[in-house]
């Protein structure tokens, strides 16, 4: 028998695109920002800039940078944003993994249930959030169930992984990267982690706009789930 794993969703940040020419510590910021005086024509305008001082310099920068990408994002110019991007890797479930895909402007690559054989590497299962413990036991024992029928498919039959996957249910544990630009990710995000979003997408999409609100304020600070 395979070995049956429960797991929880996760994420991870896998990186960045565009790269900031002053080397200002919020890459993407600093990107943005200078994308977007190609529009205006405009140059920063703050004394420090004059300053002999590198670090200075720098700080003059990232504040201008992150005030223009503030003003942007305050205005819904959104079009600015789209020229960088961001990867994650998101462990789930394939009715979650399901409605990811379904945000068109993104690039997936997915774990492929055609290719890989459960019956040698094992199956993982990701349930619900919010179950009752009368509930996991239920959803428990019909994960167990269906892995003994893909198992069965192979040592009765021989089938292939690409037939056998049928009998695997939408609990199935799955790992999918997405990457877009960060318009992208922000609509993404405003829709998977409000509060009448799917219960398991909130509990895999707020860690993440956390994680992006503490590394990226000025881009995802707004978004309240």
């Amino acid at each position: 028998m395979a070995e049956v794993r429960f797991i929880e969703q996760s994420h991870e940040i896998l990186g960045y695109w565009g790269d900031d020419p002053y080397g200002v510590e919020d890459t993407p910021v600093g990107f943005i920002a200078n994308v977007a005086r190609t529009c205006y024509k405009s140059k920063p305008k703050d004394p420090r800039f004059d300053s002999p001082y590198s670090d200075v310099r720098i700080d003059a920068q990232r504040d201008s940078d992150e005030s223009l990408v503030g003003s942007l994002i305050r205005r819904d110019h959104g079009a600015m944003l789209e020229h960088s991007f961001l990867s994650a890797r998101f462990v789930t479930d394939r009715a979650i993994a399901n409605e990811l895909v379904r945000h068109r402007h993104f690039s997936f690559a997915q774990e492929s249930t055609r290719y890989v054989n459960y019956d040698k590497r094992g199956f993982a299962f990701i349930l619900p959030e919010g179950l009752t413990n009368e509930q996991q036991s239920i959803m428990k024992a019909s994960c167990i169930e269906a892995e003994e029928r893909y198992e069965a498919l192979f040592e009765l039959f021989d089938t292939k992984p690409e037939i056998a996957r049928a009998v695997l249910p939408l609990c199935t544990a799955t790992t999918i990267v997405c990457s877009g630009n960060f318009r992208e990710w922000r609509h993404m995000l405003k829709l998977r982690t409000a509060k009448d979003a799917h219960p398991s997408m909130r509990a895999l999409m707020v860690p993440l706009l956390r994680d992006l609100q503490e590394h990226i304020p000025v881009i995802f600070e707004d978004i309240q789930p």
